[in-house]
């Protein structure tokens, strides 16, 4: 390969990304983007990096990069965009560094051979899907995810340079340069553990490159050993934060307990999960940020999909000795999947950017194999100009998907909006229409959204909340008062309710009866300063 072809694609991919999120640079904080970004004063100071560690560890460089931005622009959203977007590019970048290289080990173990004309298409094709693919717009636009992109980001950083590192180990470099690779793989994979929980799957993913790509046997793999174990350190960085330490995330569990399946029916149903994502990537139709989706209630609902992903496992398997780029590829999938969509169970059974990662294990298979394909067909007049039209074929119809859906996160009223026309049956998106629809001042349209949703559960208690701060907005204090107390009572940990309720017997000076909403409050959320305040 040409040493200015991975400038030019680099290129390439980042002016693409910038130029098909440009439109989004304006939109507002979304969903979790208003608790944990707009509403967090613990972000606030860039030079106390300790107090945004202590808030949680285990995001520690999610949330500095939020603070970063606070101290560049506020709350203005244009900065919090650019990163996010930035991230993306980089990522797109990573994507084909990393395809390329594999595709390099691969035929360096098959007998090194020159490089032809077309080479650095295949990885071009993967990077590119992986920059324009509507699936990814979760991980770009919705400005709090970038906990995804960012720990992806470090991730595809540690396995490109421990491939570099192994490659040029391989090939006779001197020590002190295959062994900069090694350190900048280790600090990578150092701060992918300290942006999200996925990361740790890491280590396994850096073996199974040694051994698919590098040692090419069992025999050659143990003797790396030494190598591989200096990432062991880095496996329990995720377990240890989690166990030890108590975080935002999981301080609110017996709130949300209820909404949370066994870890049998949550592996089961995300057999079927996985499928629809599976789907999403071939035909990106139908996307929603809060699916309503039906968990399986035996192992019968599931089995289509257990069959076709086990199928596809044993694929991998047959590719090994074929193929290994896409047998590795396809088990990377499996891998980078494997936190969020098995045993662990999650309130949300299907988010989008969950498989932003595994994504470009697939799309290293599918390079792959159009790779062995071409090189099989007798087909040469003007190949390398027939796949860059592949490219452009496959990825313009992406961008222009990607497109809409980018669209749908302009306003947050509009999200939500697409939300509830998707998930009728889902009562947390009338929740939130209602409010922005209350923000806008439509308090009728509001008002009738809550009545619906409150008919579909009478016992949804962030609904019966959501009615009393109508109410409240609409100057009956005495009836919000009511449905605050409804709320609490079926949920004494619910988050805003104490705080409202608190406000009006403060308003209303019933002082002792505010203390003690208050001090309610406080347990659901400690960093409520209003109601420190007040105490």
């Amino acid at each position: 390969m040409n040493h200015k072809t991975p400038a030019a694609a680099s290129l390439i991919l980042f002016i693409t990304v910038f130029a098909l999120y440009w439109g989004t640079f304006h939109y507002p904080f979304q969903f979790d983007g208003i608790s944990d970004i707009q509403e967090n004063t613990e972000i606030r100071d860039i030079t106390d990096p300790a107090r945004i560690l202590s808030f949680n560890p285990s995001r520690f460089v999610i949330f500095f990069s939020f603070a970063v931005n606070y101290a560049i622009s506020g709350l203005d959203t244009f900065s919090y965009h650019i990163l996010n977007t930035f991230v993306h590019a980089v990522n797109s970048i990573l994507v084909y560094l990393l395809v390329s290289l594999i595709l390099q080990a691969w035929a360096g173990m098959r007998g090194a051979r020159e490089a032809s004309p077309e080479e650095h298409i295949y990885p071009m094709l993967a990077a590119m899907i992986f920059a324009v693919h509507p699936l990814q717009t979760q991980a770009v636009t919705y400005i709090w995810q970038r906990s995804t992109s960012i720990g992806a980001m470090f991730y595809l950083a540690s396995m490109l340079f421990y491939m570099k590192s192994a490659m040029e180990e391989k090939n006779g470099a001197p020590a002190e340069r295959w062994r900069k690779y090694l350190a900048l793989s280790l600090i990578s994979g150092f701060l992918a553990m300290f942006s999200k929980q996925f990361s740790v799957t890491l280590p396994v993913a850096v073996a199974m490159l040694d051994f698919f790509l590098v040692s090419g046997s069992l025999a050659k793999f143990k003797q790396r050993l030494m190598r591989l174990a200096w990432f062991l350190p880095l496996l329990m960085i995720v377990p240890i934060l989690t166990s030890v330490v108590i975080s935002g995330e999981v301080s609110h569990i017996g709130v949300r307990s209820k909404n949370i399946l066994s870890q049998y029916q949550y592996l089961i149903t995300q057999f079927n999960v996985i499928l629809l994502y599976l789907r999403l990537m071939v035909y990106p139709a139908g996307q929603n940020l809060d699916y309503d989706y039906p968990p399986s209630q035996s192992i019968i609902d599931s089995a289509p999909a257990l069959a076709f992903l086990l199928g596809m496992a044993a694929l991998a398997f047959w590719l090994y000795n074929r193929n290994r780029p896409a047998s590795f590829g396809i088990l990377f999938f499996f891998v980078a999947m494997s936190v969020e969509s098995s045993f662990y169970p999650l309130e949300d059974l299907v988010f989008e950017h969950r498989v932003y990662l595994p994504f470009a294990g697939l799309l290293l298979a599918a390079a792959s194999l159009l790779k062995g394909l071409m090189e099989k067909s007798s087909y040469s007049i003007m190949k390398t100009a027939a796949l860059a039209g592949l490219v452009i074929a496959i990825s313009a119809p992406l961008a222009y998907a990607s497109h809409l859906r980018n669209q749908a996160w302009s306003t947050q009223r509009g999200l939500w909006e697409d939300i509830v026309e998707k998930s009728p049956g889902k009562l947390r998106g009338y929740g939130n229409l209602a409010t922005f629809l209350m923000l806008e001042g439509d308090n009728d349209r509001a008002y009738k959204i809550l009545s619906k949703a409150n008919s579909i559960d009478p016992e949804n208690s962030t609904i019966i909340m959501n009615l009393g701060l109508w109410h409240e907005v609409n100057g009956d204090l005495e009836t919000a008062a009511k449905y605050y107390h409804d709320a609490i009572k079926r949920s004494p940990r619910i988050r805003l309710a104490p705080h409202r309720l608190a406000n009006i017997m403060f308003v209303t000076k019933q002082y002792k009866k505010a203390a003690l909403f208050y001090k309610l409050e406080l347990e659901a959320r400690p960093g409520n300063q209003q109601a420190m305040l007040v105490l």
